[in-house]
């Protein structure tokens, strides 16, 4: 999913917009040993190196993979050029051509050295993303350095993976009901529960989430296979037809001016590109209240859209035995028609 890392803040310091040392990024970074085959001059110093040329063997051919111009202090700066100078050598034969920017100001050295790197991915065109210089490896033969695949702990997945999200294709329906100026709670959960059974006479199963906002989401889980256009149409036509049998509750267009007393039935976060929040995500807004996944029993208890923050959703979790959503996962429902 290309995610670049996580948000992270200390349990004991106050939710606050703004950057502060409560607050910490960790971003997810890849790491692999690379083979030197080349460097570029600083432009600050004579005597140390601006980037290192990276590249690693494919079926005993050498592959250009890119450069990495950070992660030196002074001193290591100076040490490589020192050491790269006197192996200095002709541009290398590479298993696939390699585009004139890349070459630009290179000096190319014997393939000896192993470079440990960090980098962030991989661009369009097969050339490291971010890439850090980390240390020398001198346990790593330069001969032995091959592409390697991603490393991780082996685990039985909870949930989908991102190698299993299929993003060209939706997973999910989602009605976000979105209430007006004047509209009682009550009328919000009538809402969600006529959805519900519109959803069902199709032979949709569907869920329901409090918004951490004004209103309640109902998600139908569905199999990947339909087009985003068809899964839009679908949702727009239920929209709509719930709007013509009750048009004293409900409306299918965003107009404000026509919401009071009225609910929205907002299907256009069916749009591919378009955003929802997600589930036990918060809201940026005073309190900090979460999206969270509910049973429909719950929601028959008069459970509100912002109920749920992070001071007491952990309460929550706590008292429950079984996920609100349980089986979300495992429904095979393909879209109507």
């Amino acid at each position: 999913m290309a995610l670049e890392g996580l948000i992270s803040k200390r349990t004991d310091a106050p939710y606050r917009s703004g950057r502060t040392e409560s607050w910490i990024k960790s971003k997810c970074a890849l790491s692999q040993e690379f083979v030197i085959i080349g460097y570029v001059p600083s432009s600050t110093s004579r005597q140390a190196v601006g980037a290192l040329v990276l590249g690693y063997y494919e079926e005993k051919e050498l592959v250009h993979a890119g450069r990495a111009g950070t992660g030196f202090t002074d001193e290591t700066a100076l040490a490589l050029r020192s050491g790269l100078e006197s192996i200095e050598t002709t541009q290398p034969k590479f298993k696939r051509p390699v585009d004139k920017a890349s070459l630009q100001n290179v000096r190319w050295v014997e393939p000896r050295f192993v470079a440990d790197i960090q980098f962030r991915g991989w661009s369009t065109d097969k050339l490291l993303r971010q890439a850090a210089f980390k240390g020398i490896r001198e346990d790593t033969a330069a001969k032995d350095v091959v592409l390697e695949e991603p490393k991780g702990p082996t685990m039985k997945p909870a949930r989908k993976t991102a190698s299993q999200v299929n993003l060209t294709h939706p997973d999910r329906i989602i009605f976000d009901l979105d209430p007006g100026e004047g509209v009682e709670w009550e009328e919000v959960i009538a809402g969600a529960l006529e959805v519900k059974d519109r959803l069902k006479s199709q032979g949709l199963e569907s869920f329901v989430k409090t918004t951490g906002g004004k209103g309640l989401h109902v998600v139908s889980p569905i199999m990947p296979s339909g087009e985003w256009e068809r899964v839009k149409a679908f949702t727009k036509k239920m929209a709509e037809a719930m709007a013509a049998d009750s048009s004293r509750k409900y409306l299918a267009v965003m107009t404000k001016s026509r919401r009071k007393g009225r609910i929205f039935i907002d299907y256009l976060r069916n749009g591919r590109g378009a955003t929802a929040i997600a589930a036990y995500s918060t809201r940026a807004r005073t309190g900090a209240a979460v999206s969270v996944p509910l049973t429909w029993t719950e929601l028959k208890t008069g459970i509100r859209a912002n109920q749920f923050t992070i001071d007491n959703l952990r309460q929550r979790l706590s008292h429950r035995k079984r996920d609100a959503w349980r089986g979300f996962f495992e429904l095979k429902q393909k879209l109507p028609g």
